[in-house]
C-alpha cells in the first residue's frame, strides 16, 4: 500500500465510512501478509486456507492450488505427525501447549529443513482457526549443532581429564569444575560447588597470600605455571599439587576469567624428598670417608717423614763411617806403591765415595727414583766428564750398552730436545 493509499484509509476512517474502512483494512492486511519475509499459513479444520508467497517459496511450491486443502501435517516429516497432532488438539481445547518450537519441515521435493514455528489461535468466520509462522533456521541450527558438539567434545575431554580443571570467572567465582576434584581432594563435585570460597579454602594457610596475588594477576590477564602448593583434603590430610593459571578470553577479546589446572605431584615430591635424603646420606658418607682419608694421609705423611728422618740419619752415619773408616785406608793404599790399573781403580773409588759424601747424589736419588743403580752410576760418570768409551772401560761393558743407558737416562730426565747436553744438565743438578 502506498503512502497516499494509507492516508486515504485514515481519511475514510475519520469520515466514519466503516465499509470502506473494512475493505481498506483487508487490503492492507493482505499486502502485509504477502510481503512478510516469513512463511505464514492459516489452518482451519486441519485444512490449509492460506499460504503466503514466502511460505510457497519456503516449501518449494509454484502454484497455490497445489497446497490448498492439504493437511498441515503433510508439510512435516512422518515421525513428527503424532506429536504435532496432539499439540493441535490440545491447543484447540485451550490447554497449555508451546506457542513456538523448533522442528523439521518437508519441501515439495521431499528434502527436510529446520524451521522455527510460531502458532497462534484465531477466530475465522466464527470458527476456531490457527495461524502459523515459519522461519527457516539453517544457520541457527548449524550454530546450535556446532555449539552442542563443541560442548560434548569439551566435556568428553574435560570431565575425564586426570588433572583437576577449574574455570574461574571475572568475579573470582568458580564457573565450572571438572569431576577430577574428587580424586585429588576427596570432595564430590556437589560438595565442592557448595563451598563459597572454592577453591581457595583448600590451600595451606602459608600459601593463601601467595595464591591470592597469583589469582589477582590471572584476573588481569597474566599467566603462572608450575606453582607448587599444599592443599587440604576432605579427610584432613595434606597433599602436594602443582597449579597453573591461564587467562581465558572470548572471541571478541572479552576477559572471561582464567583457568586453573591442578596436578597431583605427591609421588614426585616423595621422590624428591628421597633424593634429598639420599644426597644428605651420601654427603655424610663422603665427609666420613674424607675424614678417614685425611687421617690416613696424616699417618702416611708422618711415616714418610719418619722414613726420611731415618734415611737421613742413615746417610749421615754412612758418611761418618766412610770418613772415619774408609778414607784413611784409601790414603794408606795410595802410598803403598800401586800399579797404573790399581791407581785408576782407586781413583774411581775415591770419586764415588766423594759423590756419596756430596749432596748431589742424595738429591739426584730422591728426585729421579726411576733410574736404576747402574744408570745412576753412569750419570755420575757423565757428570764428571767421562766419555762413553771411558765409562765402558771402567764398568767393563760395551760402548753400545753405555750408549743405550745414556738414551734411557735422557728419556727418564725428560730431555726430549737433542740439543741439550746431558753432562751440562747433570752438572746443573749438583
Amino acid at each position: 500500500m502506498s503512502i497516499i493509499e494509507f492516508n486515504h484509509f485514515q481519511e475514510l476512517s475519520d469520515c466514519g465510512d466503516l465499509a470502506k474502512v473494512s475493505q481498506q483494512s483487508d487490503v492492507l492486511f493482505k499486502i502485509l501478509i504477502e510481503q512478510a519475509p516469513i512463511g505464514i499459513t492459516i489452518l482451519q479444520n486441519r485444512k490449509l486456507l492460506y499460504f503466503n508467497s514466502f511460505a510457497m517459496e519456503l516449501f518449494g511450491y509454484q502454484d497455490a492450488r497445489e497446497v490448498m486443502d492439504k493437511d498441515l501435517l503433510d508439510f512435516f516429516p512422518q515421525r513428527f505427525h503424532s506429536e504435532l497432532q496432539d499439540r493441535h488438539i490440545r491447543r484447540l481445547r485451550g490447554k497449555p501447549v508451546p506457542t513456538t518450537y523448533d522442528t523439521f519441515a518437508v519441501r515439495k521435493d521431499g528434502t527436510e529443513f529446520p524451521v522455527n514455528v510460531v502458532v497462534s489461535n484465531i477466530s475465522l468466520n466464527g470458527s476456531p482457526a490457527t495461524i502459523q509462522y515459519f522461519k527457516e533456521i539453517h544457520e541457527r541450527k548449524r550454530a546450535e549443532d556446532a555449539l552442542r558438539e563443541s560442548h560434548e567434545r569439551f566435556h568428553a575431554i574435560a570431565d575425564y581429564s586426570y588433572d583437576w580443571e577449574s574455570w574461574i570467572g571475572p568475579d573470582g567465582k568458580a564457573v565450572w569444575t571438572s569431576p577430577s576434584v574428587f580424586r585429588l581432594t576427596g570432595y564430590t563435585l556437589e560438595e565442592y560447588r557448595g563451598i563459597a570460597d572454592a577453591p581457595y579454602f583448600l590451600f595451606n594457610e602459608n600459601d593463601r597470600e601467595r595464591i591470592s596475588k597469583i589469582r589477582q594477576a590471572a584476573l588481569q590477564g597474566e599467566s603462572a605455571n608450575n606453582v607448587e602448593v599444599q592443599i587440604y583434603c576432605k579427610d584432613g590430610s595434606r597433599k602436594w599439587v602443582e597449579a597453573s593459571y591461564q587467562p581465558i578470553y572470548g572471541s571478541n577479546g572479552a576477559n572471561l576469567g582464567f583457568r586453573i589446572s591442578v596436578r597431583d605431584i605427591a609421588k614426585r615430591k616423595q621422590v624428591e624428598e628421597a633424593l634429598i635424603q639420599l644426597q644428605a646420606e651420601l654427603q655424610k658418607r663422603v665427609e666420613e670417608q674424607t675424614r678417614k682419608l685425611t687421617a690416613a694421609n696424616d699417618t702416611l705423611r708422618a711415616l714418610m717423614n719418619s722414613k726420611e728422618d731415618d734415611q737421613k740419619a742413615m746417610q749421615d752415619k754412612l758418611k761418618v763411617n766412610i770418613n772415619d773408616l774408609v778414607i784413611p785406608y784409601l790414603k794408606k793404599l795410595k802410598k803403598s806403591g800401586l800399579n797404573d790399573f790399581q791407581e785408576k781403580c782407586l781413583s774411581e773409588l775415591e770419586n764415588n765415595l766423594s759423590d756419596v759424601l756430596s749432596p748431589f747424589l742424595t738429591n739426584f736419588l730422591s728426585s729421579h727414583q726411576s733410574l736404576t743403580a747402574q744408570e745412576i752410576q753412569i750419570a755420575d760418570l757423565i757428570r764428571r766428564g767421562k766419555r762413553t768409551k771411558e765409562i765402558a772401560d771402567i764398568l767393563n761393558a760395551s760402548a753400545n750398552t753405555i750408549a743405550t743407558h745414556r738414551n734411557n737416562i735422557r728419556k727418564k730426565l725428560n730431555l726430549r730436545n737433542a740439543k741439550i747436553n746431558l753432562r751440562s744438565h747433570l752438572q746443573s743438578l749438583s
